[in-house]
């Protein structure tokens, strides 16, 4: 039998000198009594301040106290906190013995401190009948307090430390072993009473989490379907308000340039002197009134062109060509406001002639202005602006951000500045109509932000495409690229008929190996990615502010951003030609959502290093769940999941550069 039930017995079943023969069965009864409420109560902590008195009254106790540990420690390491520079509080939960006043003494500062905290700290039990003549600091705190003996229990179920209860009488008392023996099954029957309230709460907790896991992905699934349908229908009605838009602008074009031409002309007759002769005052007012309307013309010329695009209605020739022609006339065009800024212009072309395509001449003449005039304004004073043509025999590596379709050859024509460069963020966004990197009221260069819509959806119209690579302080390089003639073993070229015969048979069975069954897998993996992902952002050090916030504010956009890069992928990867259009509608949300994040995620007080830490962290979620179900089995699977990393690289460069915008508005806090 141990030491201590054996203690108990006899100290239950005999009086003690100076108690009465009743004593041990009323002892009895009241442990008894404790045990079953303490093991039945849903919280046995709150039961504590009734129970001490019950005791004390009994034992002629003096004093008592019970402490507990902080809610959110849940371990002791069994050597202690002697190493840990940040050591648990202990709060007292119950006392006896104190009045209100003295009560602010009774705050122990934590493990290892005063007998309470060494009691703890040690895991063993500490009785003391010489308080009031011992020189221990750690009695300092009950030698004040008048007891002369102090009995602390620290409260131990299951090897995990609660906290502790502890006793004390007054100078003349002292503790017997029957006592003792009785005050620590006491404290045995508490520590056991909160272990079991803690494993039910754990149990429920598992089960409602549970619960509401199982809630949380039917109601996704459900949301999910809704979402889907609310995107077809958006869909639609955007497709016809395009229609409808396009055609209005187209209207309002035409009405608005007859007007125009009409001020351009008679500016030019009064510019003559037909009506009467001019003062310099006037002339010049003349030439302002010219530079504004053809400035207001180009715009309307602009929209309109954006319009007929839109609308469908324009037509491409599709003829051989060689592209010396066109660089040259677009060079002539442009070279006057070059020479006004100091710019010198370069045409790199491997000969006067240049390199064979099939496309428009006057449209990618067009192109080609748009791109030497944006290289100029953006390129400040003694730099330069290159203009380079090669031939490429095949198609670049798979790339679902590029539209390129079917096999080569290709031909490239590049523009290349020294220029301010362009944020990796604004890549994209640039090739959409009315953006403009250079915003708002202090802007340096002019412009309608339609250039380079136009420039590349003609691009496009000719079975091509066009690209920029730039970085900001590095200049920007634009690239054409049209299709090229192939040549047969005999030497003979492909018509251009033939060449746009091959691309579209090319782009109709086109299909990138990979990505339709990452999309497939990335869309099964959404909830355990969040899951994982959310539990890391509470547990990173770098962002503090996650260990308090919901799972809907943890979260934020990121499910709405794994669901359409899942649905981008599956599109692209089956889709073709269709699929690649489709994925830029994907791209656009994608950025919204993004820029979006970026902007909460400073509302939510985060800086930039944990924005680009919560990237990091769901970049490696994404890649450990997605490889978790494939593997690296083929180097088609490597490709895609390279894709999608660098789909999750995008969204993190434009929710810092969201981040940087609402940081530096005026009345960010």
């Amino acid at each position: 039998m141990p030491a201590r039930e054996r203690a108990l017995r006899e100290g239950l079943t005999r009086a003690r000198p100076g108690t009465t023969a009743a004593q041990p069965a009323a002892e009895l009864a009241l442990l008894a009594d404790v045990s079953i409420r303490l093991l039945t109560a849903p919280r046995p902590e709150r039961l504590v301040p009734d129970l001490l008195p019950r005791l004390a009254e009994l034992l002629r106790l003096d004093l008592a106290l019970n402490y507990l540990l902080d809610d959110d420690v849940e371990d002791v390491p069994a050597d202690g906190w002697s190493a840990s520079p940040a050591r648990p509080r202990l709060r007292l939960n119950a006392w006896v013995g104190v009045d209100e006043d003295t009560r602010a003494l009774l705050e122990v500062g934590g493990v290892g401190e005063a007998v309470c905290g060494l009691a703890v700290q040690t895991r063993s039990p500490i009785v003391r009948d010489d308080v009031q003549t011992s020189t221990d600091p750690a009695l300092e705190l009950v030698r004040r307090l008048g007891a002369g003996a102090y009995a602390c229990f620290p409260l131990v179920p299951n090897d995990d430390v609660i906290g502790t209860l502890s006793f004390g009488r007054n100078a003349d008392g002292r503790f017997d072993a029957g006592e003792l023996a009785l005050l620590a099954a006491f404290a045995d029957q508490f520590a056991l009473a909160l272990h079991r309230r803690r494993l039910v709460a754990a149990l429920e907790t598992q089960v409602g989490e549970s619960e509401r896991a199982r809630a949380a992905a039917e109601q996704a699934r459900r949301e999910a379907e809704v979402a889907r349908a609310a995107a077809e229908a958006a869909r639609l009605e955007a497709a016809e308000a395009s229609r409808a838009k396009s055609g209005f602008l187209a209207t309002m074009s035409h009405e608005l340039r007859t007007p125009i031409n009409a001020i351009l002309g008679y500016t030019q007759l009064l510019d003559l002197g037909l009506a009467g002769p001019l003062t310099e005052q006037q002339r010049a007012y003349l030439e302002r009134l010219t530079l504004s309307s053809q400035h207001l013309l180009g715009l309307v010329n602009d929209v309109l062109d954006l319009s007929r695009i839109e609308a469908g209605e324009t037509r491409v020739a599709r003829r051989d060509a060689w592209t010396g022609t066109a660089v040259y006339a677009a060079l002539e065009l442009v070279r006057p406001q070059a020479a006004a800024r100091g710019v010198r212009l370069i045409d790199a072309g491997p000969a006067e002639q240049g390199v064979p395509y099939i496309g428009d001449e006057d449209r990618v003449r067009q192109i080609l202005v748009n791109l030497l005039s944006n290289a100029v304004k953006f390129t400040a004073e003694g730099g330069t602006v290159t203009v380079t043509c090669d031939w490429l025999a095949e198609t670049p590596a798979a790339d679902p951000l590029r539209d390129l379709h079917g096999s080569g050859p290709w031909v490239c024509v590049t523009v290349a500045d020294t220029g301010i460069g362009i944020a990796p963020e604004e890549h994209d966004r640039i090739f959409e109509p009315f953006h403009q990197v250079d915003r708002g009221h202090t802007r340096t260069a002019g412009g309608t932000g339609l250039g380079l819509a136009i420039s590349r959806q003609l691009a496009r119209l000719m079975g091509g495409d066009l690209t920029v690579e730039s970085a900001p302080g590095a200049g920007s390089t634009f690239t054409l690229r049209l299709p090229a003639a192939r040549r047969s073993d005999s030497g003979r070229a492909e018509t251009a008929r033939e060449r746009g015969v091959r691309s579209k048979r090319e782009a109709a069975g086109l299909r990138t190996p990979g990505l339709g069954e990452l999309g497939e897998v990335l869309r099964d993996a959404v909830n355990e990615i969040l899951t994982a992902y959310s539990h890391r952002l509470r547990a990173d050090p770098a962002m503090p502010n996650a260990r308090v916030m919901r799972p809907p504010e943890l979260e934020d956009h990121q499910l709405s951003l794994l669901g359409d890069f899942a649905q981008s992928l599956v599109i692209v990867g089956e889709g073709g030609a269709e699929g690649a259009d489709l994925l830029r509608d994907g791209s656009a949300i994608q950025r919204t959502i993004a820029d979006r994040h970026g902007a909460r995620r400073h509302a939510q007080g985060w800086d930039e290093v944990a924005v680009r830490r919560d990237h990091q962290i769901l970049r490696e979620e994404v890649e450990r769940a997605v490889l978790g179900r494939t593997g690296r089995a083929s180097a088609e699977g490597d490709a895609a999941l390279t894709v999608l990393l660098r789909l999750i690289d995008r969204a993190e460069a434009i929710s810092v550069a969201a981040w940087r915008r609402a940081a530096a508005a005026p009345n960010a806090g």
